[in-house]
């Protein structure tokens, strides 16, 4: 797994398929229950996340 502190590196994993990051380019530690939150959030919007991966 990469961790990931620049734009750059994300857009290079994407582009090669890489379904595995963390890092602050993605999101700040979080709390577990804003996790949970981001969490659910996501599953609800599978379009936010085609878009975010696909910019």
């Amino acid at each position: 797994m990469k961790e990931l502190k620049h734009e750059d590196e994300l857009d290079f994993l994407v582009k090669n398929n890489s379904d595995k990051m963390q890092g602050y380019v993605l999101n700040r530690p979080l709390h577990l229950v804003e996790f949970a939150s981001l969490v659910e959030t996501l599953a609800n919007c599978p379009q936010m996340i085609s878009d975010w991966l696909n910019r």
